[in-house]
């Protein structure tokens, strides 16, 4: 897996011109660029992932009852269900 300390090191090789990146790149660097920045950009989106993965949901607790939990009020129901789907979500694409 990439990380920031690999990006750090690649940015600046392709920044100063040393060492070899192993990329096809046109003469400006223009595609090590891009590529560096979409890289960037994917391991931005798995640490925010991360982070929320992380987080607890209600359906975490084996005794979780979601009527229970709100009372009965089905705005609050709607909310906490809209948190959970995007906790859920997050544990699922960061599972991959």
């Amino acid at each position: 897996m990439i990380s920031r300390q690999l990006l750090s090191s690649l940015r600046k090789r392709l920044d100063d011109g040393s060492g070899e990146l192993g990329l096809v790149i046109a003469q400006d660097g223009s595609i090590g660029q891009a590529l560096l920045d979409a890289a960037e950009y994917a391991l931005e989106l798995r640490e925010k992932l991360t982070a929320i993965a992380y987080e607890s949901a209600g359906f975490d607790r084996e005794d979780w009852n979601a009527y229970d939990a709100f009372g009965g009020n089905m705005d609050d129901a709607y909310d906490g269900g809209v948190n959970d789907g995007r906790i859920e979500l997050a544990r699922e694409l960061v599972s991959k």
